[in-house]
């Protein structure tokens, strides 16, 4: 690696380099940003889905003509309470299984190489 670096000095190719660098991090810090935008997105959703589900379960339930007594009221809230730890970490375990999946790939790149 410090030969590869002593080269590049000598033949004076920094800014070359540089420039080739910069232009993969900015496509890299572009990726990146998406990514992270579209896991905010993803687990705000997941945080806010229960909530809606349980609105309209008990807009729907009053709308077909039941009453919402305490005894049926309460079994829904805590069935919705277990429902919504599984909606919530959901987007977590998706992306970490995809991460995964990469880096099992480049790994398995990396030791079949030549």
């Amino acid at each position: 690696m410090f030969n590869n670096i002593k080269f590049i000095k000598v033949n004076a190719w920094e800014e070359y380099f540089y420039d080739k660098l910069m232009q993969k991090r900015t496509t890299e810090v572009f990726w990146l940003r998406k990514k992270m935008l579209s896991e905010a997105a993803a687990t705000f959703t997941m945080w806010l889905a229960p909530k809606f589900i349980l609105g309209a379960t008990y807009i729907l339930f009053i709308e077909t003509g039941h009453s919402m007594a305490p005894q049926i009221t309460f079994p829904i809230m805590a069935l919705y309470g277990y429902i919504q730890f599984y909606l919530q970490i959901l987007p977590n375990a998706l992306s970490i299984v995809i991460e995964s999946f990469n880096a099992i790939k480049r790994i398995q790149r990396f030791l079949l190489a030549e």
